[in-house]
């Protein structure tokens, strides 16, 4: 049996919760734009409503960390923060960009989702027994001057190709052997699939450490900036 787990992804406009029950698992998207904290929690409560299940009936919870947008990463940190230690549960951290490539039925995947500000996040994996592998480093960069690994094609997903589709298929040339336009978005559910193993071997943290990913280091900066303006 499964390990019971609620999933949360909230760093783009869509809305996606997914829940196991340790036999079958539910979703429930929508998309929402920056109205995530009016209707996540509503959203958490039909979907426990619909598995007859309470958050104390659950192994863990876990969410995607990002990066994407500023306001529905913190979002789901900040759920999930304090639905777990309301409930004493771990939380499982997943990066909603291996979320992302996680969809793709490829060896060779490129996320690139759109960062705003005329950027793209980026992450390269490689898919091996169903499990994602990073290589190198998640970056933000423009468009038309991502750093490529050596060696390889890739298939390419993500908000980013939307986009800047022109851009990048430019800058990858050879190097891109298609693009999986039908993979926009990640999803509660590659969230839900990867958190499960995670949660088997051991990648789990406590309530206070489930904490966005961030990879812009000004928007980090800013936050900190902001909080301490705060306490002047």
């Amino acid at each position: 049996m499964n390990p019971k787990i609620l999933a949360i992804e909230t760093s783009t406009e869509m809305c996606s919760i997914a829940l196991s029950d340790g036999q079958q698992s539910r979703v429930l998207e929508e998309n929402l734009g920056q109205r995530h904290t009016e209707r996540v929690m509503f959203i958490v409560d039909d979907i426990l409503r619909d598995a007859a299940l309470s958050l104390k009936d659950l192994d863990a919870l876990a969410i995607g960390a990002g990066p994407g947008s500023f306001t529905g990463v913190r979002t789901a940190c900040a759920l999930a923060q304090g639905l777990a230690l309301g409930a004493d549960l771990p939380v499982v951290l997943v990066p909603s960009i291996e979320a992302v490539a996680h969809q793709v039925d490829a060896t060779n995947i490129v996320v690139c989702l759109d960062a705003r500000m005329s950027q793209v996040y980026v992450g390269f994996y490689e898919k091996r027994d169903e499990r994602c592998v990073q290589v190198g480093d998640l970056s933000v960069q423009d468009p038309d001057k991502v750093q490529l690994p050596d060696g390889s094609t890739w298939v390419g997903c993500g908000s980013g190709f939307s986009v800047y589709r022109e851009e990048l298929e430019m800058r990858f040339g050879d190097d891109l052997s298609s693009i999986m336009a039908s993979v926009v978005y990640p999803s509660a559910e590659a969230v839900l699939t990867i958190a499960m193993r995670k949660f088997l071997d051991g990648e789990i943290v406590s309530p206070e450490d489930a904490l966005p990913i961030y990879v812009r280091d000004k928007v980090a900066k800013t936050l900190d900036e902001q909080a301490a303006s705060k306490r002047v």
